[in-house]
């Protein structure tokens, strides 16, 4: 669990600028260094090699790890002039025909002993300390025998070899073979029984560790070595670390999905010990884990979002200080994915993670201020975002709100940034839940808490805010709010001087930005003289007039069918307000919402009191029914 070094940093930062051709290497680097920045490079594009005779005479490699590579003859030949220490090979299937195994009669294999010799020259065999071949070519039957008669020493460290899946541990003991100095065997996704694993061990008494991950001896336990597969809680721990320093993406999901199932069905066998070490080891792939392994971050979002534990009285009882740092390390992460679409998949885990956390925090607990913000802030960016649904969102928002002590909500209500936030989902959710938007949008604005605020407090406060910083999702707001209040309540809060504020924005000369607020401003007219509240309707009902003849509403025609709805059934509404919802309804036609009911609710105008409204009004309604109904 080490974080990365400065040599480390240093080493992908030249790398990084070699691979940009923004550095040149002018000096040959010592051995350390020339493996550290040389592994960097084929981290950053496998296909760099390609210019390995290019670095030849810069670098002094000696390890050289090409489990991703897809080596071409061009390449062995380079590779052949190096003196190599350890070398670990990938997929070998495109030198199939450049290496053929002349005793295979399906020409499915290929002559690895033939390869070998070609790739390691007289130094390399002498000073070769690791071989590895982790692709799934197959290779000649008896080639393992082959391998003791290279000129490998094995006086100095042991050698360790890495197979393809096949049943070469079971081959190795049939065929006697013998490596004396062997301390290290990676047998992961061989075919090896616990028997012969056991027969392997007896006869190489200098093996210290095996790692046997997704065998069939997975789940067994060899007293004499150290063991790495997923037989106990430290294994899989261990198993896992080890998977992620090789970089081997389908063995670290596989050890991830242990972990999984010790959270998931096994933790009340756990001891409190071994959840911390679980836990820490989540937080370590997303801390430290490269950003090559996406899948295996995915897989501890996984985890913590759908995992019953923490869903558990015992998670919070024993990491309640703590949720607060591991809930901002998996949003951070989240973010900070290499790919999008891991992106995509990873924010509905977020969206759980963080309802699991509000959930864990029982009532008279109170949440750090500083968390509270972060948790209210990325909560409405994903809302914002459509990284979560309203319902969801609000849902999150709400429980924090019952949370929240009285100098939370005085340190809430000045993040101006935040409330803005707030009111940006008024544009992408149903009106169905305008209410719960502007309830909480209100409740940060009013510096306090309160548990039920009157229509007239929300506009009050809301009509202040847009003010000070005008937007048409405010007047957005005012309208629903204005189809929401009754009589008695809209005379209370349209005075003079609200009147006189919203007709500024209904003046002709207007454009971009300012045209949707004149048309927001014109709606609430709309609504204020169905509903009869304002005495100057000849002047008010002479600005609807005007704009309905001077703009096109297909941009901004009446999206909710309620508001619609309340025009066309009120017996105050003037012939030009008519005339302003049925064009709403011409333009926005299905995308109204409760189209149905605003068609009934026209065919009842058109049926009853039309006859109180201009003869050309009631044909262009006729008009925009018959065209509604046919195309329903």
């Amino acid at each position: 669990m080490v974080i990365p070094t400065l040599f480390q940093l240093a080493s992908k930062a030249v790398a990084q600028g070699i691979d940009d051709r923004k550095i040149e290497v002018k000096i040959i680097l010592d051995t350390e260094s020339s493996n550290a920045v040389f592994r960097e490079l084929l981290k950053l594009y496998p296909e760099n090699i390609r210019r390995l005779k290019e670095f030849r005479n810069k670098l002094k490699v000696d390890k050289m790890d090409l489990k991703k590579c897809r080596i071409d003859e061009e390449d062995v030949l380079n590779i052949q002039g190096i003196n190599l220490r350890s070398l670990t090979l990938g997929e070998l299937s495109q030198l199939r025909d450049e290496f053929p195994d002349w005793y295979d009669g399906s020409n499915k294999s290929i002559n690895i002993v033939s390869l070998l010799h070609r790739l390691m020259n007289k130094n390399s065999r002498k000073m070769m300390t690791h071989l590895g071949i982790s692709g799934k070519q197959e290779f000649g039957m008896g080639w393992e025998k082959h391998v003791r008669h290279f000129e490998i020493s094995v006086s100095r460290k042991p050698i360790r070899y890495g197979y393809n899946a096949h049943r070469i541990i079971g081959a190795l003991l049939a065929d006697k073979v013998r490596m004396q100095s062997l301390e290290f065997l990676d047998c992961s996704l061989t075919s090896v029984t616990e028997h012969e694993l056991r027969g392997f061990i007896e006869v190489h008494p200098k093996l210290e560790t095996v790692v046997a991950i997704h065998t069939e001896c997975e789940k067994g336990s060899i007293r004499e070595i150290n063991v790495l597969n997923n037989s106990s809680v430290e294994n899989i721990i261990k198993s896992l670390e080890y998977t992620l320093l090789t970089n081997n993406e389908m063995l670290s999901k596989h050890c991830m999905f242990h972990i999984y199932k010790l959270f998931e069905t096994d933790h009340e066998k756990l001891q409190d010990s071994e959840i911390d070490d679980c836990l820490k080891t989540l937080c370590h792939v997303l801390r430290h884990g490269s950003k090559d392994i996406s899948v295996v971050k995915y897989t501890a979002f996984t985890i913590f979002a759908e995992a019953k534990f923490f869903e558990t009285n015992r998670f919070i009882a024993l990491f309640s200080s703590e949720i607060p740092a591991i809930t901002t390390l998996f949003y951070q992460t989240g973010r900070s994915m290499k790919y999008n679409w891991m992106r995509k998949y990873v924010f509905p885990l977020l969206v759980d993670i963080f309802e699991r956390t509000v959930n864990s925090v029982t009532f008279g607990r109170l949440i750090p201020t500083k968390f509270l913000n972060f948790l209210m802030e990325e909560t409405i960016s994903m809302m914002v975002n459509r990284h979560a649904t309203p319902r969801q969102g609000l849902g999150i928002l709400e429980k924090l709100d019952r949370l929240m002590s009285w100098e939370q909500y005085q340190v809430i209500s000045r993040n101006f940034e935040m409330i803005g936030k707030l009111f940006q989902l008024v544009d992408n959710s149903h009106f169905y839940y305008y209410e719960r938007i502007i309830d909480l949008a209100a409740k940060f604005m009013q510096k306090e808490y309160s548990e039920d605020m009157s229509y007239i407090q929300k506009f009050n406060i809301v009509f202040q805010y847009f003010k000070e910083s005008p937007q048409m999702r405010l007047l957005k707001v005012l309208r629903h709010l204005t189809g929401m209040m009754s009589e008695n309540q809209l005379k209370e809060c349209y005075k003079e001087d609200v009147l006189e504020v919203l007709k500024s924005y209904t003046k002709d000369d207007c454009s971009g930005q300012e045209i949707g607020m004149r048309f927001m401003a014109i709606s609430i007219f709309c609504l204020l003289l169905a509903k009869n509240v304002i005495a100057d309707r000849e002047s008010i009902n002479s600005r609807i007039k005007k704009f309905c003849i001077d703009m096109d509403f297909s941009h901004f025609a009446l999206d909710h069918g309620h508001i619609v709805n309340m025009i066309l059934a009120s017996k105050y509404s003037t012939n030009d307000c008519i005339v302003f919802a049925i064009r709403s309804i011409e333009k926005s036609s299905k995308r109204l919402d409760g189209f149905k009911e605003v068609l009934k609710t026209l065919k009842n105008l058109l049926d009853g009191r039309f006859g109180q409204y201009k003869k050309k009004t009631r044909e262009y309604a006729e008009q925009v029914y018959i065209k509604c109904k046919n195309n329903q």
